[in-house]
């Protein structure tokens, strides 16, 4: 038995060292690191928390009334360490979460048709639908903006991420999938089913306002395409006189990706910085003329991290005028660290700030002209952002016509 504790142990040592000595770094599509160089040691560790684990899992073993499986206590155990840290973009993936977020990094899966962005109702967090693309299952299903998604096949998840739960709606093309939502103004919590298909979404679209004189431009995710589109938008919205840039309901993406894009909207100089748990800072500039027009940028509760980046430089930078809410307030940066079984861990090991050096992370990005949308009715769905009838587009448009005239 002593031989066998010794054995298990070493195992859990060995999964908190793999964690911290191979890494994955991460936007959305995950590249190799170099080789880190572990800065705790297993000494670390002290010989009480050592025997806590040891004895735990002991006791489990002899007298737990039913048999117990170790390959799961020894998840639990890593899964609890990570969760302990009560940061909900750090957390452990088992195999099957480990292989759909490979998937999803590819760009070949299969999905509903929805973005998703965790949300705080008090004290919990709820993964909230922040828009549903047309055409698409979830529109079909009557899924709407707004709508909390409470369970997943009949599994409870409230309080996980975003990412979580996007691993468990994800899935082969053809296969269904089970969500019970909740809506405001629903007595009880209802479920739809629907059956997962091929989603292909653009993250930047366009038009041209105004007899043409103003262009709006929706960004809505940042990938490995968006700069590239974004590059086309602006060369088609050539001779406009002022520029709506809409960031509401963009959760992020690839660093890289917003780096580049903000080529078109901010000068020379810094972009993004990020900061290390010992204080290290490195800084992320570009050479760019920036943007000679006015440009406002909306934002809303929903704009997080790349968003955030990029709406934080253009508003240090003092090229566009933000106008909306505040946004949500991811200033943090993740790893993934693969372990042992395919499986692995994802956690946050630096913050970032913003062009002028301001720390975001829990606190937001603050308008400089706040427009609230009125709450809307039992049953009455949310207009799209694009929608002339919008109050904050049409907010957007009075600022900007205000910019062009001086």
């Amino acid at each position: 038995m002593k031989r066998r504790t010794y054995i298990i142990w070493l195992i859990v040592l060995l999964l908190v060292t793999n964690a911290l000595t191979y890494g994955l770094v991460t936007g959305q599509v995950p590249f190799l690191s170099a080789y880190i160089q572990p800065k705790v040691g297993l000494g670390s560790l002290g010989s009480a928390d050592a025997d806590k684990l040891s004895r735990v899992l002991r006791l489990l073993q002899q007298y737990y009334v039913d048999k117990v499986d170790v390959n799961q206590l020894m998840e639990g155990a890593v899964a609890g360490m990570v969760k302990s840290l009560n940061d909900p973009p750090s957390y452990y993936m088992t195999k099957s979460d480990w292989d759909e977020f490979m998937i999803h990094t590819s760009g070949q899966y299969a999905g509903v048709g929805m973005q998703i962005q965790e949300q705080k109702v008090g004290n919990t967090s709820y993964v909230t639908v922040v828009r549903v693309y047309p055409g698409t299952p979830a529109e079909k299903a009557g899924l709407v903006k707004n709508d909390r998604i409470m369970k997943v096949d009949g599994k409870d998840v409230v309080g996980q991420s975003s990412e979580q739960v996007a691993q468990v709606v994800r899935g082969a093309e053809g296969s269904s999938v089970e969500l019970e939502i909740y809506r405001d103004g629903w007595d009880a919590n209802k479920s739809f089913k629907m059956t997962r298909a091929q989603i292909v979404i653009p993250t930047v679209s366009y038009k041209k306002l105004e007899n043409d004189t103003i262009g709006y431009l929706q960004l809505s995710g940042f990938d490995q395409h968006s700069a590239a589109d974004m590059a086309k938008a602006m060369d088609q919205l050539k001779g406009i006189k002022g520029l709506v840039l809409d960031l509401r309901d963009n959760p992020g993406g690839l660093l890289d990706a917003a780096v580049e894009i903000a080529k078109n909207f901010v000068p020379t100089g810094p972009v993004v910085s990020v900061v290390d748990r010992d204080g290290n800072k490195k800084t992320t500039t570009i050479t760019s003329d920036g943007i000679k027009i006015p440009m406002v940028v909306l934002v809303n509760e929903y704009s997080a991290s790349a968003s955030e980046i990029l709406a934080g430089a253009i508003q240090d930078a003092g090229t566009g005028v933000l106008v909306g809410t505040k946004t949500y307030g991811k200033g943090s940066v993740q790893r993934l660290f693969p372990l042992p079984g395919g499986t692995g861990v994802k956690f946050t090991t630096e913050r970032w700030l913003t062009r002028n050096g301001r720390q975001i992370d829990h606190k937001s990005l603050m308008p400089d002209i706040e427009s609230v949308l009125p709450e809307l009715k039992p049953g009455e769905k949310p207009l799209e952002l694009d929608d002339s009838k919008n109050p904050q587009l049409i907010k957007a448009i009075e600022v900007l016509k205000g910019l062009m005239k001086k």
